[in-house]
């Protein structure tokens, strides 16, 4: 998964071993569902209440990872990173 607006690898994971020749958007819970060359169905979703958390604590390989915690967080209106936002 990228952030398009910087190209930032944010997560990445085998999901299958077979190729994935179809993708949707899966209007159900915004995620997406695949199917691959073996014909197994595949759903793919983001934990919301987890990803901005893995973001500041896990993916260090992010060039200001924090940052862009908070800026996708106020963006997409995503929980915690509740401790960034002073008034």
């Amino acid at each position: 998964m990228y952030e398009v607006s910087t190209a930032v690898l944010l997560f990445r994971q085998r999901i299958t071993d077979s190729l994935i020749f179809v993708a949707a958007k899966n209007p159900t819970t915004d995620g997406m569902i695949c199917i691959n060359k073996a014909g197994q169905v595949l759903s793919i979703n983001v934990d919301e209440k987890n990803f901005i958390p893995y973001l500041m604590n896990v993916a260090k390989h992010i060039p200001d990872n924090v940052g862009l915690a908070f800026k996708l967080a106020q963006r997409f209106h995503l929980p915690g990173a509740d401790e960034l936002f002073v008034a």
